[in-house]
């Protein structure tokens, strides 16, 4: 196990147990208590393992990361002993690529995989992320590049306040996204799953099948589309709830 504080500041939601643990990757200026949702519905299955990464809520005054290859050594670094079958990993958007860097790091540490890699709104590995050049961007034109693809409420948006406290974290979470670069020829030995936003302008679904590549014949099976943009999961949450609690065909 982890000690109390590492618990703490990386897992602030879980309830640790004997049951299969669910960890659970946010998207770009998201938080852990994005799942807090999910909580409830799951509780009989999984202990819902959402990690909080840098840079947001009670780890505000840390530095986010700006790789997805950063964040998931931090996060094999930290709760290694954590990861004992049966477990699973989910991401959404920049989550999803880090679920998937962190699937790697624990293959090559002899770690046994785990019952299912879910990757959802997430280009595969190596077409990625369109760059606008977000590194370079002014605070207000990062402004509206998020307001145009809803990942802050518009409450937030329009309060300087907190849009000042907000940017910093969005600027580094999408440099991750946008700037990931694959190497190697990784493949994820265990069933993946692959879901998406059929209206998501940042994900077309034609790229949701070339995760193909990322795994065996046998661990794969077409993507599962809904309808919906890049956060088709806040409009669609039973429906994918059960898609993550079904036995992998």
């Amino acid at each position: 196990m982890i000690d109390l504080e590492t618990q703490r500041k990386w897992l602030p939601l879980a309830r640790l147990s004997d049951k299969p643990r669910l960890f659970c990757f946010h998207h770009a200026g998201g938080s852990a208590q994005f799942f807090r949702p999910w909580q409830q519905a799951l509780q009989e299955q999984f202990d819902l393992c959402a990690i909080q990464l840098p840079g947001r809520w009670a780890r505000m005054r840390e530095p986010a990361y700006r790789s997805a290859q950063q964040a998931a050594a931090a996060t094999h670094e930290a709760l290694e002993p954590l990861f004992q079958p049966p477990y699973l990993l989910f991401g959404h958007s920049l989550g999803a690529l880090i679920a998937f860097e962190l699937s790697r790091r624990l293959a090559e540490a002899k770690i046994p995989a785990p019952a299912r890699l879910i990757v959802s709104g997430c280009r595969n590995p190596r077409s990625g992320f369109d760059d606008p050049g977000v590194e370079k961007f002014t605070d207000e034109q990062l402004r509206q590049h998020v307001l145009s693809f809803g990942m802050l409420p518009p409450a937030i948006i329009d309060q300087k306040d907190m849009l000042e406290i907000f940017l910093p974290i969005l600027r580094a979470d999408l440099i991750a996204a946008y700037c990931y670069q694959f190497t190697g020829d990784h493949q994820v030995n265990c069933p993946l799953t692959v879901l998406g936003g059929d209206d998501d302008p940042l994900v077309p679904t034609s790229s949701l099948t070339g995760w193909r590549d990322f795994c065996s014949a046998e661990h794969w099976r077409e993507p599962r589309v809904f309808a919906g943009d890049h956060f088709y999961l806040t409009q669609h949450q039973q429906a994918l709830l059960d898609e993550i609690s079904a036995p992998e065909i």
